[in-house]
């Protein structure tokens, strides 16, 4: 879970922000959730997809293990990062609610199934 849990205005993405405030978005997440929930996200996910060059060097050296942001093939892959690799996730767009809604005319029962 990235920013969508820090409860922040969606249009707040990190490719609008600079590295540091991007590092302070990242840190803010994960220690919301570590309140909350008692232990730190493993893994990320931008509002959009959107990320920056940084955003992997981020999240690596703030703990997280890995990042859900790329729509590419099936498997999982490793990136090389500034503090060593993050594992990139497949996310697929058939799993994702704006498309499912906008799209494929979806009702928020059916996808929630």
């Amino acid at each position: 879970m990235g920013i969508h849990g820090a409860r922040l205005d969606q249009r707040r993405v990190p490719n609008g922000l600079t590295e540091e405030g991007e590092r302070a978005l990242i840190r803010r997440v994960r220690d919301r959730m570590k309140a909350y929930f008692g232990i730190a996200p493993r893994g990320w996910l931008s509002p959009a997809l959107n990320e920056t060059w940084a955003t992997p060097d981020l999240l690596k050296e703030e703990g997280y293990e890995y990042t859900c942001d790329w729509v590419h093939d099936d498997q999982p892959t490793w990136l090389a990062t500034r503090a060593g690799p993050l594992l990139t996730m497949p996310y697929t767009l058939e799993v994702n609610d704006l498309p499912a809604f906008v799209a494929r005319h979806v009702s928020p029962r059916i996808f929630a199934g």
